[in-house]
């Protein structure tokens, strides 16, 4: 028993009793390296597609090139972020289940190295004249195992179960502070600066995992994490009938053990993906509440990958947003959840509980989603913008419901389970807010 304290002071000094500190630079510098490209990156790649500087032709005016390249890259987003998240579906929940067993660094490290892979390709493209379609495949690794599941299972380690979701709203906070500030710094920075600054944020980000930040999970934890998860394997991999019988059964000879053979192997291949999807399946079915939390986390990744691609592209072509504006539009969406994660979330949950705060900001992503695709002017994006910074604090309370829910060593499982969810729900974003928008 302990007593909770949900103000500022009460959750500055359960940070400091956490060592919650050590992990709140992982965020920012792993999203300060894929965000300092994000005011003029869409330009930039229309203008490689299309051969000729897009940048400078007036909407309503747009050459022909310039129009299948604006075409081309919707495609492009749409189809490499469904194939990461698609990716992701699977990666997560191993990636979970193997940071419960092996400790959360060796994977943060691994998500670290990733993802020096995409601002990578963009040197080697303005330096070398590497194709621009290599930074879509580039992207694919590092966004199927992002470092923000394996975060919140770092801080479910340390933190006490009645802080939880105002500690993940902080943590959710310091990977925005990158996404609303730097691409506004970015804008202001040639562009082959841009890109060096954030490979150097990559390889800041791999380094600081790798000496600084300390392991979360005890010795204790991950032996019986690697105890529980062994015995679930044995337990898919036991012989049925048709088993290891040497005579006689299914195993013989002839026909029978030709029928045998295909039911074995038939049997090694369902054993197999059910030691895969068998833990997340069990996870995501415990319980009405966990089902429940599991659709919204979807239907949330839907609308939030919209807002990382195909909508920046949207208002471009409606709008003839500038760099400058994208960054403002950015910094807009970023600044409002930063306040709305670090201020507002905390008194939310006070008032109206885990599951209140989900429904509310529920209701608040519906007008936000709305309100920016159908506005009129610039200045309504902004607004609908600002005023959607409520919906994302329901993802904070998400994993602290499924946090509290869950043992301490399968911390790592149900957030790579619940991750999974708005992988699913990231893939086919960009393809349903797309045709939404482009047809």
């Amino acid at each position: 028993a302990y007593e909770i304290d949900l103000s500022f002071m009460g959750l500055f000094r359960e940070v400091m009793r956490s060592g919650s500190l050590y992990v709140l630079p992982v965020p920012m510098l792993a999203f300060g390296a894929a965000t300092l490209t994000v005011s003029f990156l869409p330009r930039m790649i229309s203008d490689a597609l299309a051969g000729e500087l897009c940048e400078l032709q007036p909407i309503g005016h747009l050459s022909k090139s310039c129009e299948v390249a604006n075409g081309q890259m919707v495609n492009y987003f749409a189809f490499s972020t469904f194939l990461a998240s698609a990716m992701g579906f699977f990666v997560q929940p191993w990636a979970g289940r193997a940071s419960d067993a092996h400790g959360r660094r060796p994977l943060l490290l691994l998500a670290a190295v990733l993802g020096l892979l995409k601002p990578l390709a963009l040197f080697a493209h303005i330096s070398g004249g590497l194709d621009i379609r290599a930074y879509y495949l580039a992207g694919v690794p590092s966004e199927a195992l992002p470092p923000a599941s394996l975060l919140i299972s770092w801080m479910a380690d340390r933190v006490r179960p009645a802080y939880r979701a105002s500690l993940f709203g902080f943590l959710t906070a310091a990977m925005l502070v990158p996404f609303s500030t730097l691409p506004l710094l970015g804008s202001f920075m040639t562009r082959r600066a841009s890109i060096i600054s954030g490979v150097g944020c990559a390889i800041a980000t791999a380094a600081y995992v790798s000496l600084v930040l300390p392991e979360s999970l005890g010795e204790h934890e991950r032996e019986r994490a690697k105890a529980k998860q062994a015995a679930q394997t044995a337990k898919l991999y036991a012989p049925d009938d048709c088993g290891d019988r040497s005579s006689g059964g299914c195993g013989g000879g002839g026909g029978v053990g030709a029928r045998g053979s295909r039911r074995g192997c038939s049997f090694r291949l369902r054993a197999a993906a059910m030691s895969l999807f068998g833990p997340m399946i069990d996870i995501l079915s415990r319980s009405r509440l966990f089902s429940t939390l599991a659709f919204l986390a979807f239907i949330m990744a839907v609308a939030n990958s919209g807002n990382q691609t195909v909508i920046l592209q949207f208002f471009n072509l409606k709008f003839n947003f500038t760099p400058r504006d994208q960054s403002l539009y950015l910094l807009d969406i970023g600044g409002s959840c930063i306040v709305a994660l670090t201020v507002l979330l905390p008194t939310l949950l006070s008032r109206l509980g885990e599951v209140g705060t989900v429904r509310a900001s529920t209701a608040v992503l519906v007008v936000h989603m709305l309100g920016v695709t159908l506005s009129p002017s610039k200045t309504w994006v902004y607004v609908f913008g600002a005023t959607g910074s409520l919906a994302f604090v329901a993802l904070p309370a998400i994993s602290a419901l499924k946090a509290n829910h869950a043992a301490a060593d399968e911390q790592g499982a149900v957030q790579g389970a619940l991750y999974a969810s708005a992988a699913l729900g990231s893939a086919i974003g960009p393809l349903l807010i797309g045709s939404w928008l482009f047809v």
